[in-house]
């Protein structure tokens, strides 16, 4: 009981803290820029740590997290398909400005999560994550290496009232 009531409360905590797509689209929110305030020897250094850029649907499409010195530390982009589900993920190394690393998403007809790809800077399969459900519920996870080698499954059980 512990355990559920605890992840509950993060469930809902994250729930407050987080911004919907519609509520950013309705809002004409299209960036948001996270700064840090830091008080090191008696002296506030204020620094930028991230921004994020919203397309017109509120779909989050890059990411920019910066170094305490200015530096940008980590740079993503976003693409979504027509019903405004993520397809990909993009990591781009700030500097040479090539792709780091990538994901693709896949969907079933009824739009649930059934596949992550993940790849290396090479465009090479570095991993595939797979998911089963029974109706809407969630089921299993299973992650195979570049091979098709599963490495790690992991099963879902649910406890009706």
């Amino acid at each position: 009981m512990k355990i559920l009531s605890t992840i509950l409360l993060f469930s809902i905590t994250g729930l407050l803290f987080s911004q919907s797509k519609k509520d950013l689209k309705d809002a004409g929110i299209i960036s948001r820029t996270e700064k840090t305030s830091k008080v090191e020897k008696k002296t506030t250094i204020t620094f930028v740590e991230s921004v994020e850029k919203y397309d017109d649907n509120g779909n989050k499409m890059e990411v920019i997290e910066y170094k305490s010195d200015g530096d940008i530390k980590v740079y993503t982009q976003f693409e979504y398909n027509d019903k405004g589900k993520l397809v990909k993920e993009t990591e781009i190394d700030p500097l040479s400005k090539k792709t780091k690393s990538t994901v693709e998403y896949s969907y079933s007809d009824d739009d649930k999560l059934i596949k992550e790809g993940y790849y290396n800077k090479k465009n090479e399969l570095v991993k595939t994550v797979e998911y089963t459900y029974d109706g809407k519920i969630k089921t299993e996870k299973k992650v195979t290496n570049a091979a098709g080698k599963v490495i790690e499954t992991k099963t879902y059980s649910y406890e009706k009232k």
